[in-house]
C-alpha cells in the first residue's frame, strides 16, 4: 500500500520499493467478503492523500477465473497486467489492460469487526492509548514527550531518523539539513563532529576516530602565510590532499602556483553523474586556455574526446561552440571518425590533402570526365532558411553545384551526414576537371589535325585548279588564232 497525490491510476505499476508490503499468504478465495489481515506490518495513512493498493498473486492453475466485485468511478481507478509462468509480484511485462473506471470494492476494517475494550486501570500521566498486535487497547508511553517547550525522546538510547526508517545514530538525517541558527559541536570523545588537535599541529575539524581533517594554520605573519588544508588518513599519520592559501587552491600540492593548481600524477575529471540527472557540467574560463606542460618549451599538447577504458563501440565527437548575436553556434564539429564540419566560411592561407602515391592502391584512369562535366550545372543561388541554419549567409549570392546532381555521376565527391544533408568536396572535383580538360584538349588536337589535312587538300586542289586554268587559257588562245587564220 502507499499514498499518492494522483487523481487517477496510471498505465503502469509503481516502481519497486515505493509501496509498503502489508500482507502475504497462500490463500483460497471464497464467495463473499475475503479478509486479508496486515500480517507483514502496519501502514500509516496521513488522512488526506489518496490510497494506492497493489495486489499481486500466482495461481498454479485454473478452470475459471475468480470474479471481483467492482464499482464504477468517473476516473481511471484500476490497472492490471498478466503473464503465464511469471511470479506476479515480479511481473514487469506481459499482457497489459488499459486503466479502467471500475474499482474493486475494498474495505478496511478492524479484524473481527470487534469494538475496542479499554484497559481496566488508568495509565500514567503522558501515556496514550495504543492498539496492540492482538487488537487489544492498552496505555503506552509515546516515543516523544514534552516538557514545556522542550520535546524529547522517552526511551533511553532511542534513535531519531529523518528521511530514514532505520536510523543508525541518535540523529540520522538522510538528505539535506538547513540550520538557521547556531550548530554547536561537541568535544572529541567518540563519533561526534568536533574540533580536534589530533595529527599535525593546529586546530582541525574532523569526524570519527580515524577521520580526515580540515586544518587551519594562520593567519600567520603579516597575514600572508595562513592557509586551510584538507588532510586524509594514510598508513601512518595524515596526508595533505588540498591547500588554500593567499595564492590560490592547490590540489596535490602544498604550494599552489595560481588561483587553481592541480598537480599530478593522475587524471583530473569533470564528469556528469548519471544518478543525479544533470544534463551537463560547464567550466567558464574568462581568459585563455593553455594546453602545454607548465613552463615547457616543446612537446605535444592533446585535446581529446574520450572516456577511461573505451570499448570498441565507443564513439565520441567534439563540438566547439561560439556565441553569435546572443545565440550558441556549433562553429566546428569534429566527428568521431575524424571528419569535421564547419558552420560558416573557412579562410586559410593554404590547404593540402593527403595524396602520397605510397598510400594508394588500385590506381586506374578516370575516364568519361568530359561527358560527365557537360551534364553538370554550375548555378547561382542564395541560402534559404534551412541553409542559414546550417551555416550559410542570408541574402548573399553564391556559385556552386547541386550535390544531388553531382552525386549521380561522382558519388565519391558527395558526403551525407547523419541528418541526411549533403555536402560537396569541391577540392577533389579538380581531377575530374583536369581529365575533362585533357579529353577536350585531345579532342581539339584531333580536330586540328583533321583541319590541317583538309587545308593541305584544299591547297593541293587549288594548285591543280590553277594548272587547269592555265591549260584552259592556252587552249582558248590557240583556238582564237585558228579562227582568224593567222
Amino acid at each position: 500500500m502507499g499514498t499518492t497525490t494522483a487523481t487517477s491510476v496510471p498505465g503502469a505499476f509503481p516502481a519497486p520499493g515505493t509501496l509498503t508490503p502489508v500482507h502475504a499468504s497462500t490463500y483460497t478465495t471464497t464467495a463473499g467478503r475475503n479478509l486479508h489481515p496486515f500480517n507483514l506490518g502496519s501502514f500509516q495513512w496521513d488522512g488526506t492523500s489518496n490510497l494506492l493498493v497493489e495486489l499481486c498473486f500466482d495461481n498454479n492453475g485454473y478452470s475459471t477465473n475468480d470474479l471481483v466485485a467492482t464499482e464504477d468511478t468517473s476516473y481511471p481507478a484500476s490497472y492490471a497486467q498478466e503473464l503465464d509462468g511469471t511470479n506476479g509480484c515480479a511481473l514487469t511485462g506481459g499482457l497489459p489492460h488499459a486503466p479502467s473506471n471500475e474499482r474493486p470494492v475494498t474495505y478496511f476494517v478492524q479484524e473481527g469487526d470487534r469494538a475496542y475494550t479499554l484497559p481496566a486501570r488508568p495509565g500514567q500521566p503522558g501515556q496514550v492509548l495504543t492498539q496492540q498486535a492482538s487488537g487489544a487497547v492498552a496505555f503506552a508511553t509515546p516515543p516523544w514527550l514534552q516538557s514545556g517547550s522542550a520535546v524529547y525522546l522517552s526511551a533511553f538510547g532511542a534513535r531519531v531518523g529523518i528521511g530514514t526508517s532505520t536510523p543508525t545514530q541518535k540523529l540520522d538525517v538522510n538528505g539535506s539539513a538547513v540550520v538557521s541558527g547556531t550548530l554547536q559541536l561537541g568535544r572529541a570523545d567518540g563519533d561526534k563532529i568536533c574540533y580536534t588537535d589530533q595529527g599535525a599541529a593546529g586546530p582541525k575539524l574532523g569526524l570519527g576516530t580515524n577521520w580526515g581533517v580540515l586544518a587551519y594554520a594562520g593567519p600567520g605573519t603579516a597575514l600572508v602565510t595562513g592557509y586551510h588544508a584538507w588532510l586524509t588518513t594514510a598508513t601512518s599519520g595524515y596526508v595533505e590532499r588540498m591547500r588554500l592559501n593567499v595564492t590560490g587552491l592547490g590540489i596535490g600540492t602544498t604550494t599552489p602556483r595560481g588561483t587553481l593548481d592541480v598537480a599530478g600524477p593522475g587524471n583530473t575529471y569533470l564528469v556528469n553523474d548519471p544518478n543525479v540527472g544533470v544534463p551537463d557540467q560547464s567550466v567558464f574560463l574568462p581568459g585563455h586556455l593553455y594546453l602545454a606542460p607548465y613552463g615547457g618549451t616543446s612537446g605535444t599538447a592533446y585535446l581529446q574526446a574520450r572516456v577511461p577504458n573505451p570499448a570498441t563501440t565507443t564513439n565520441i565527437g567534439l563540438t566547439l561552440r561560439t556565441t553569435s548575436n546572443g545565440n550558441l553556434v556549433n562553429a566546428l564539429r569534429l566527428n568521431a571518425d575524424g571528419s569535421a564540419n564547419f558552420q560558416g566560411t573557412v579562410t586559410a592561407a593554404g590547404v593540402t590533402l593527403t595524396s602520397d602515391a605510397r598510400f594508394k592502391q588500385q590506381v586506374r584512369p578516370l575516364t568519361g570526365a568530359l561527358a560527365a562535366v557537360q551534364q553538370l550545372r554550375g548555378v547561382r543561388y542564395q541560402w534559404n532558411a534551412l541553409g542559414v541554419q546550417r551555416g550559410g549567409t542570408a541574402g548573399q549570392e553564391q556559385i556552386g553545384l547541386l550535390a544531388q546532381e553531382l552525386e549521380q555521376f561522382y558519388p565519391e565527391l558527395v558526403r551525407t551526414d547523419e541528418a541526411g544533408y549533403k555536402s560537396v568536396n569541391y577540392a577533389r572535383l579538380t581531377p575530374v576537371l583536369l581529365e575533362a580538360l585533357k579529353e577536350l584538349a585531345a579532342k581539339n588536337a584531333g580536330l586540328e589535325t583533321r583541319n590541317n589535312a583538309l587545308e593541305t587538300q584544299v591547297q593541293q586542289q587549288q594548285a591543280s585548279l590553277g594548272s587547269f586554268e592555265q591549260r584552259l587559257r592556252a587552249l582558248e588562245a590557240g583556238g582564237a588564232q585558228a579562227r582568224t587564220g593567222k
